[in-house]
């Protein structure tokens, strides 16, 4: 299977989790192609100013590769600046947010990853 760029959905969402401005998804994968293994996989664009507002995973991880841009990612006990190149990890159970702080759009991978909290018998 092949998708071109201009066949998949781009969601524009206001305020995302509380945020500021609006958050851009351009999703690579739909969530129901991913079946019980993933939530989100997609390229999100935060313009100057706009942030991914503060939240917690819960039985979920997300990892987030930054692509283009420069902003910040605050978890409970830290705040980290991040570039082109990094890679912020929020596992489960941890909370995030993502903020431009830069002048230019922010470009970021983000893959959540869902969680089986089920422990299975015998393993």
């Amino acid at each position: 299977m092949l998708r071109k760029r201009e066949e998949r959905r781009c969601q524009v969402i206001p305020g995302m989790k509380g945020g500021a401005g609006e958050f851009r998804l351009l999703h690579i994968a739909e969530p129901s192609e991913m079946g019980d293994k993933a939530a989100v996989f997609a390229v999100g664009c935060l313009p100057p100013g706009a942030s991914v507002g503060k939240h917690r995973h819960q039985e979920s991880m997300e990892v987030c590769c930054f692509l283009g841009g420069s902003g910040m990612v605050r978890e409970e006990k830290a705040e980290y600046a991040v570039s082109a190149g990094d890679v912020s990890i929020c596992f489960e159970g941890g909370c995030h947010e993502v903020i431009n702080t830069g002048s230019i759009e922010m470009v970021y991978l983000a893959l959540v990853i869902k969680m089986d909290s089920k422990e299975e018998d015998g393993v």
